[in-house]
This record gives structure tokens, C-alpha cells and sequence, in this order.
């Protein structure tokens, strides 16, 4: 069986990797990524910021008291009560901050998501036009019809583009929990790096149908 006509499928499937790798690589570089702490939407409080306050007016209140009438047990209890609103204070702005870079890393995971669907589609589109070229080839071939009967079988819809977003996920939150959004932006090529071994992987996949083809 003559297989040269597979070489026009082999060039085409690098063509379209080749575009693919591209339009990923220019999309994610571009992901629109805060570059000041000032654009990063941060909540103004939260109950450990509310109990914090709490604690701090009740605590000084009680601490003057205390003071005032001289009651040792009262001003220590205030003080205590005051140290605790302060700790609840900071530990509530971080937790503010910490969700305030989970919403930039929930942007980014959205943006990425975009690509991934545009890469997808295209891959969807060119795969199924590919295959369906190739299946015509094979039925207008010279070969037999057993020989027609046992490529087409070789011919299989597999190649699909999948990514694990939760490894793209799990590489923002683990760059977000440093609280900078320059190590936030240096993760963007590590995001493009993922989305083409996807694309490598799949486009691997069609060719082994091709392979097949030859054997």
C-alpha cells in the first residue's frame, strides 16, 4: 500500500502545532497580571478583623477602668483582651490579603481557561478534518478491500487537547502564597509551558495514528 499521501497529514499537523504553539505562547504572555498592590482588590474586613476592633475597644475600656479604680484583675484582663484584638487584627488582614491574591490567581485561571478553550476548539476542528480527509484517502485507494477495511480501523478520533487545570491552578496558589505579584508573573511562562506539552501530547497522538498507517 502506497502511504506517501500520509506526508501532506504529517507537514499539516506540524503547520497547525507549529500556529497553536504560538497563539498559546503570545496569549498567556499577555494574561493581564496586577503589577501594583494597589490593583489588587482587597476586602476591608472580615469577622477577625471585626472581632479584633471588638477586642480592642472592650480591652482598653476595661484597661482604663481598671486603672482608674485601681483594680489589678480588671486592667490585666483589659490588656489581655486588647494583645488579643491586635493579634486578630493582623491575622484578619492577612487572611484579607491572602484572599485578595486568590481572586488575581481566580483571574488568571479565567484568562487561561479562554485559551484553552480557543486551543481546543481549533485542535477539535483541525483533528476531525483531518481524519476525515485521511478516511477519504484510504476508501479511494488502490489497496484491497480488506487492506481499506483495516486502516480505516487505524483511524481513530483520540487526539484530543486536555489540560489539568488543577496543576495550572496549583502553580498560581503556590506562587500567590508569597504575596508577590512579580513571582505571580513569572509563573505566566510555566502556565504556557503546560498548555503546549498538552498540545505536544495530543498532536503526538494524531501522528501515531499515521504511524499506524505505515506499519
Amino acid at each position: 500500500m502506497d502511504t506517501s499521501y500520509l506526508d501532506k497529514y504529517n507537514d499539516a499537523l506540524n503547520k497547525q502545532r507549529l500556529q497553536l504553539e504560538s497563539y498559546i505562547s503570545t496569549h498567556t504572555g499577555s494574561v493581564p497580571v496586577p503589577t501594583e498592590t494597589s490593583e489588587v482588590k482587597t476586602g476591608k474586613k472580615n469577622f477577625l478583623t471585626d472581632s479584633g476592633w471588638v477586642f480592642i475597644v472592650l480591652g482598653a475600656a476595661a484597661l482604663v477602668a481598671g486603672l482608674v479604680v485601681k483594680t489589678e484583675g480588671l486592667w490585666i484582663a483589659g490588656a489581655i483582651a486588647a494583645v488579643s484584638g491586635i493579634y486578630c487584627l493582623v491575622k484578619g488582614r492577612q487572611q484579607l490579603r491572602r484572599e485578595a491574591f486568590a481572586g488575581v490567581v481566580d483571574d488568571i485561571v479565567g484568562s487561561v481557561n479562554g485559551i484553552v478553550a480557543d486551543v481546543s476548539k481549533t485542535w477539535t476542528e483541525f483533528v476531525s478534518s483531518q481524519n476525515e480527509s485521511l478516511r477519504r484517502d484510504i476508501v479511494t485507494d488502490d489497496d484491497t478491500t480488506a487492506g481499506k477495511v483495516a486502516a480505516l480501523g487505524k483511524v481513530t478520533d483520540t487526539a484530543w487537547y486536555h489540560v489539568d487545570m488543577d496543576k495550572i491552578r496549583g502553580t498560581l496558589m503556590s506562587a500567590a502564597g508569597k504575596e508577590n505579584l512579580a513571582t505571580l508573573h513569572s509563573c505566566l511562562p510555566k502556565l504556557g509551558k503546560i498548555l503546549t506539552e498538552s498540545l505536544d501530547s495530543a498532536a503526538h497522538a494524531q501522528s501515531d495514528i499515521y504511524d499506524r498507517l505505515k506499519a
